[in-house]
């Protein structure tokens, strides 16, 4: 705050000035929370009116023993930042956070932060927690969505960033519990060829194409596929399935109130490249997805693309959407 106060020349009047660039000659804040921090210097009971993030610095400052400022905070703590340190403070009973409440693409990513024994340690709480989420992000539509198959990447480069640890892995795992809620009848297919979700990890190659055959040969009404796009093993394959599907098995797919699936491709890694997101085939739908919980309303989107749904129910659709992100919000 202070460097963009004097880049951009800012005329900061009375306890904004003073407290980014004179704190200490001011004996007494009026502003709440700049008073607070003013007291936490001295006293530390002032620590506990502070927001978690801010308190922990000071309690590190004042030698507090961590099982204490943690119990003593936790009232403060937001549930992220309850998640987050449950990890961190896993011998602290002060700290505990509910799961079931968190929202399903933190939760995802929290599950795929933990080694591979806690997570078979934990398997029943983990798991009852994420179809929690995704039921609670399923709404009314749960079970509407009929037979549903999904071809879910886990290949080496679903590690993600340095930033972004296992982020395209965390969104193709909250998908596929949030496909599980959608779904009549679900079958997920990852392209490591594991069958156990819950202890995934980024690995191997990216054979698309063959579970695209895979997933089809399944008889699906929707097929959704949760990957960056490089199809490697090999090179191609799943955009030649895609478009033989399209133009040999299944031309009328646009038109055809009966057809036999919906292919829909989901990409969580976005290609600074070509500010873009890789896609897989010119006559599949490709979207952009940053969580999972996007997923109903990018779906949703597709369809109307290809004809399927008309504006209104797609407006309607996206009406309720909003109605629930602002509810939850409230």
């Amino acid at each position: 705050m202070k460097v963009a106060a004097r880049h951009a020349h800012l005329r900061l009047r009375g306890e904004q000035r003073n407290f980014l660039f004179a704190p200490f000659t001011v004996t007494a804040f009026t502003t709440p929370i700049f008073e607070q921090w003013r007291r936490a210097h001295f006293a530390q009971a002032a620590i506990y009116e502070l927001p978690y993030t801010v308190a922990e610095g000071f309690a590190a400052l004042h030698g507090i023993p961590r099982e204490t400022f943690l119990e003593r905070i936790e009232p403060r703590m937001t549930r992220l930042e309850r998640l987050r340190a449950q990890t961190s403070a896993a011998k602290v009973e002060a700290v505990r956070a509910d799961l079931r409440e968190m929202p399903l693409t933190r939760l995802a990513s929290y599950a795929l932060s933990l080694t591979l024994d806690e997570r078979s340690a934990r398997r029943a709480e983990l798991t009852e927690a994420l179809r929690t989420a995704a039921r609670r992000v399923a709404g009314a539509a749960r079970g509407s969505w009929g037979r549903v198959a999904a071809v879910l990447d886990d290949s080496y480069s679903a590690l993600g960033s340095g930033q972004k640890r296992r982020r395209p892995l965390a969104v193709a795992l909250a998908s596929h519990y949030l496909l599980e809620a959608l779904a009549k009848e679900y079958t997920p297919l990852w392209t490591s060829g594991r069958t156990d979700e819950l202890l995934t990890y980024p690995s191997g190659p990216t054979p698309l194409g063959a579970r695209i055959i895979d997933a089809l040969e399944t008889g699906p009404e929707r097929l959704l596929i949760v990957s960056d796009g490089w199809d490697n093993a090999p090179p191609g394959l799943a955009a030649d399935v895609l478009r033989i599907w399209r133009t040999r098995l299944d031309p009328g797919h646009r038109l055809a109130p009966g057809q036999r699936v919906m292919i829909v491709h989901l990409n969580p890694v976005y290609d600074a490249g070509d500010f873009d997101v890789r896609r897989l085939a010119p006559t599949v739908p490709t979207a952009g997805i940053r969580d999972a919980e996007d997923l109903p309303a990018l779906v949703e989107l597709a369809r109307f693309a290809e004809g399927r749904v008309g504006l209104p129910k797609l407006r309607a659709h996206l009406d309720d959407r909003t109605a629930r992100f602002l509810g939850d919000r409230a």
